[in-house]
């Protein structure tokens, strides 16, 4: 897709926009160059030119490939997923509730954003990992600020996985309102197919 509309623009640039790039660029053979004097501003140019293109296209490959870095099935674990190349390959649905744990009062709650969030939200929050910690993390500051102290967040969390039987997604006993708690901590492993 990024492909298809990074060309697909071009329909709407002048006719001659291709000999035009490729005169800044230096590209042009002697036949369709103008008469100009080269001198060095012109080549610092050029060359600064070609320096920028050619990091704007390392990172359009980069970002998309991020994903080959991390650990794990991305699928699974949609960890560099975002902005990559892999579109519509998975289908995920699940079910979340939270568990809070307070020390002051000592009280247990559970939570279910399936009340606060609109339906999508609920959706997209049930299959994000990072979601599902960010929504943990705003549990345990609306909970401090009525005024409980000791706030623990627990998510009971199950992902059906391309149709698959649902598993538990997230680690129930991980205390999702630790700052320095990430995504990679808390994710269960795929179980495999029998």
């Amino acid at each position: 897709f990024p492909w298809v509309m990074i060309l697909s623009i071009t329909l709407f640039l002048s006719p001659s926009w291709p000999r035009d790039v490729a005169a800044r660029l230096g590209l042009v053979c002697d036949a369709l160059k103008t008469h100009q004097t080269t001198s060095e501003p012109l080549i610092a140019g050029r060359r600064l030119a070609l320096v920028t293109c050619l990091i704007w296209l390392a990172l359009q490959v980069a970002i998309p490939l991020r994903f080959v870095a991390y650990p794990g099935d991305v699928n699974w674990t949609e960890r560099g997923y975002r902005f990559s190349w892999r579109v519509m390959l998975i289908e995920k649905t699940g079910t979340l509730e939270y568990r809070i744990e307070t020390q002051t009062p000592k009280r247990s709650y559970r939570v279910s954003p399936r009340e606060r969030l609109t339906p999508l939200q609920f959706k997209m929050l049930t299959t994000q990992p990072d979601m599902i910690i960010q929504y943990a993390r705003h549990l345990a500051t609306d909970f401090r600020e009525r005024g409980h102290a000791g706030v623990s967040v627990y998510a009971d969390s199950y992902i059906s996985f391309n149709g698959r039987m649902s598993q538990a997604y997230i680690d129930g006993r991980a205390n999702l309102a630790k700052e320095q708690l990430r995504e990679a901590d808390v994710i269960l492993p795929l179980n495999a197919v029998e």
